[in-house]
């Protein structure tokens, strides 16, 4: 799909990212020299045989994405020569996650550049891209890369609500624009799942740099002496694989330090009323062990299949809330005594109540039934949901109510929402008692 126009521009910038990054000169093949002393103009728009644009290969496969960008930022990239860049990485037919990455910058850099010069918003790109990528075949859409664009939007609203940049990285923001991305496999330079990773990086792009400067203006310094202003230098220059700098300047000028953040260390709090239960005959640590265990079951279930929104539980589906799957997600890696933290931790154990509602219900319904005596340990389990889930209800409550004073919106709106949810669990089963 490449021409020798296009060759032209590719290798003239790839020689010159080479070229600083190799203190000798790249030997270029005799057959790639031809090609480019090629004079005849007619032969302008004509492809390329299989051996150059193999050198193309090579050559690009020798170039790192963060050079790329890094060349860009101190040199810039006409845009002719990133078209041609970006046409020849759209055209390959099985782009690798390194191909992803720079065809991911170089079509946000293009249409960057086009919003800064012409000082407008570029808008939605997808037109633009199916006219730069004319004649490059592509499939439909996968399932994986519908659901790309069906997850995005939820994710930009959370990007346009942040109101500082400590929330950066506590909403795990720019991790989940990756993640998201990553699903989108070998459609990512379709024109239509493209276009949504710009407006992604344009929207993320923009509030991550309006943020930046406002953290910029605070005089905070750190221990060893490096200040807000040069943090600011290092994010300016790649933010997307400088997590370090990121939590280091959150840390700075976080406004409410996540360690003054009350949380309990483990999956929750302790039974409530541990010993009016006791004198009721109900297990209240045997009933806490089921408890932790489902939350166990999910974390592995959900953990074994990225694309998992419902579970069965006792042949009833019960859907999840995407906050609430990455909830248990979240409960594999290091525990964080902050907001991140108990957000995961009450999430989890509010939804691990409502799989127990499923299955005591069923299991009590089942037996009473038919007589079976076995029903009263599950109207017993059924109590002890109801007497802790209530308690979990208000947990729910009192976290939102903590993120929406801390200036996280859209999390304390999803806390309430699985809040209701549980609620509606849980007067599925009042009426026993």
């Amino acid at each position: 799909m490449v021409t020798v126009a296009e060759y032209r521009l590719i290798h003239s910038l790839f020689l010159a990212v080479l070229e600083q990054q190799f203190t000798r000169p790249v030997p270029i093949p005799d057959a790639v020299e031809k090609i480019l002393q090629t004079q005849d103009s007619s032969d302008e728009e004509q492809p390329l045989p299989e051996a150059a644009v193999a050198w193309l290969d090579l050559t690009g496969a020798a170039i790192h994405t963060h050079r790329l960008r890094r060349y860009g930022q101190e040199n810039g990239i006409a845009e002719p020569a990133a078209q041609a860049l970006l046409r020849f990485w759209a055209s390959r037919r099985t782009p690798t996650a390194e191909d992803r990455d720079k065809a991911d910058w170089l079509g946000t850099h293009i249409f960057r550049a086009r919003e800064a010069e012409n000082k407008e918003p570029v808008g939605w790109v997808k037109n633009e891209l199916q006219s730069l990528l004319k004649g490059i075949p592509f499939a439909p859409l996968s399932h994986e890369a519908q659901s790309f664009l069906g997850d995005l939007p939820p994710l930009l609203d959370d990007a346009r609500y942040l109101g500082s940049f400590s929330q950066i990285p506590d909403s795990r923001i720019l991790d989940r624009g990756r993640e998201l991305k990553a699903q989108i496999g070998e459609d990512f330079c379709n024109p239509v799942a493209l276009a949504a990773v710009i407006n992604y990086n344009v929207v993320v792009g923009k509030k991550f740099d309006e943020l930046l400067d406002r953290a910029v203006g605070e005089p905070h310094e750190t221990s060893t002496g490096a200040n807000v202003r040069q943090l600011r230098e290092a994010l300016r220059n790649d933010y997307h694989s400088n997590a370090a700098a990121i939590q280091q300047l959150a840390d700075l000028t976080r406004k409410q330090p996540a360690e003054k953040t009350e949380v309990q260390a483990d999956f929750g709090p302790e039974p409530l009323l541990d010993h009016q239960l006791q004198r009721m005959g109900i297990d209240s640590k045997h009933e806490l062990a089921k408890l932790r265990g489902r939350i166990r079951d999910l974390v592995k279930k959900l953990m074994a299949d990225p694309t998992v929104r419902s579970i069965r539980i006792c042949g009833s589906p019960l859907s999840l809330n995407d906050w609430e799957v990455n909830a248990f997600r979240s409960l594999t890696t290091k525990r964080e005594e902050n907001l991140q933290g108990a957000f995961a931790r009450t999430v989890s154990r509010a939804m691990a109540f409502v799989v127990r509602i499923y299955e005591e219900l069923y299991a009590y319904e089942t037996k009473k039934g038919t007589g079976d005596a076995g029903w009263k340990k599950h109207h017993d389990a059924l109590f002890y949901v109801l007497y802790e889930g209530r308690g979990q209800k208000t947990s729910l409550l009192q976290l939102a109510l903590l993120h929406r004073k801390s200036g996280f919106p859209d999390l304390a709106q999803q806390l309430v929402t699985t809040a209701e949810k549980l609620d509606a669990n849980l007067a599925r089963i009042e009426e026993l008692f």
